[in-house]
């Protein structure tokens, strides 16, 4: 037998050794004599075999790197998913300053609907059985009629394909989300999770998330979610924080607004940080909103992090089952334009340059070439094959590798410590594996 390279580890203070490993999500605490036979792999058949099946120890023969690599091109090969990001239209009644994208309105009309409904069930011909739809905007509730439509007609498929299984999200500004339509999404849709963003407290919120008039926004969206957490039975929400140099140092009072309102710990509500991007260079840099490296960045996301451990939150963790970094890294996966564009990634630009074909009729692809996201190997990269966190990060992020940008999990810079605060999370839920 052999340690796993994906061995994380760090002393604690009782002398005790906190080990996680990076490909099983397994998290023990050995005291001073087992992790010394540990390290010396002197163990008890008991001992070895709970430590073999927790991916601490492997057999002498075993290529972690090489099982790593067949469920990453696995995965992305996948001809059983299908993975649709459709933007109902490129119109936003926002004007976010730090906003990538170009809103020339164009939305999604009958012949688009058309055409993409012949696309679906052309995939579904070729061995699709899992479905998952992701609405997308600008802002998709500006065409809000497409999603009752289509959704509609996503559960006639499902009756028709019993084999199918069928997801749906959708990422909105919130600002459209009130109570009528919050009880038409419950009734007439199988969406599941809505993503909204808040951007710090009331007065920050206001300066980077305005409507065109120059109008605040924050009041209504936190209206808006109050009444979705009370209204729905089923939605689950994401509330993200795009988070800036500017507003990273407001979370706690944002915190607190949230507790005041009795929805930071509600069961369906779960917090997302996410560090802006001028992803295209389309976006402003007011009072310096962009951090100057993402070390910089994930030095400040750490205290973020302890404060949400101080709360008792959750703390955000990445997934090892995924196997890919980005599902837009899979074949079948494409953000549907209204102009039937199929386009790498929500990142992207939606112009040409960065189609990878155009939808036409009877579900066919004219002009198709393959996603620079999906022909990416990082197996190729020697950054990846030495680090130890390649299971949770699988690359990075694709678009900010192409724009020259460090494309690392920032949390790559801070996770020893991050590993403290898993301990501390798992401590006081009673479930650390240990000996």
């Amino acid at each position: 037998m052999k340690h796993s390279f994906y061995n994380m580890e760090l002393a604690l203070p009782n002398s005790e050794r906190l080990l996680y490993n990076t490909r099983t999500d397994y998290l023990v605490t050995l005291d001073d004599s087992l992790y010394r036979r540990f390290d010396r792999l002197d163990l008890t058949s008991e001992e070895a075999a709970a430590l073999h099946e927790m991916g601490f120890i492997i057999e002498d023969g075993a290529d972690e790197l090489k099982a790593l690599r067949q469920d990453h091109f696995t995965a992305k090969r996948n001809g059983h998913e299908l993975h649709l990001v459709i933007q109902t239209s490129t119109g936003c009644n926002f004007a976010c300053t730090y906003c990538y994208q170009n809103h020339s309105v164009k939305n999604l009309e009958a012949d688009g609907i058309r055409k993409l409904q012949s696309f679906v069930l052309a995939k579904l011909a070729t061995g699709v059985t899992q479905l998952t739809v992701h609405w997308f905007g600008g802002e998709p509730l500006l065409n809000m009629e497409v999603i009752f439509t289509m959704e509609e007609w996503f559960k006639e498929l499902s009756a028709q394909y019993p084999h199918l299984s069928y997801f749906s999200s959708i990422t909105t500004n919130g600002y459209l989300l009130k109570s009528p339509v919050i009880d038409r999404l419950e009734r007439e849709t199988r969406i599941s999770s809505i993503q909204v963003t808040l951007d710090g407290p009331a007065e920050l919120h206001n300066r980077s998330r305005q409507l065109k008039n120059g109008s605040g926004t924050y009041e209504a969206i936190f209206r808006n979610l109050r009444e979705l957490l009370v209204r729905s039975a089923r939605i689950h929400v994401t509330l993200r924080y795009n988070v800036t140099q500017v507003n990273i140092h407001y979370i706690k009072p944002f915190l607190e607004g949230l507790e005041a309102a009795e929805m930071l710990y509600h069961p369906r509500l779960e917090l997302n940080f996410q560090k802006v991007h001028n992803y295209n260079g389309n976006a402003e840099d007011e009072s310096g909103v962009y951090f100057a490296s993402k070390e910089d960045y994930a030095a400040q996301l750490l205290d973020v992090y302890r404060l949400l451990a101080d709360k008792g939150l959750t703390l955000p963790r990445y997934t090892v089952l995924k196997k890919v970094h980005c599902d837009f890294e899979k074949r079948n996966t494409a953000v549907v334009g209204p102009d039937m564009n199929l386009y790498i990634c929500t990142a992207s630009d939606f112009t040409p340059e960065y189609s990878l074909g155009l939808l036409g009729e009877n579900g066919s692809i004219t002009d198709e070439r393959p996603s620079e996201m999906v022909e990416r190997n990082i197996f190729a990269k020697d950054k990846c094959l030495s680090c130890r966190l390649l299971p949770l990060c699988m690359g990075g992020c694709s678009k900010l590798e192409a724009m020259g940008e460090d494309e690392c999990i920032p949390e790559r810079y801070i996770f020893l410590e991050l590993l403290k605060l898993y301990y501390q999370e798992q401590i006081g839920a009673g479930a650390l594996a240990g000996s």
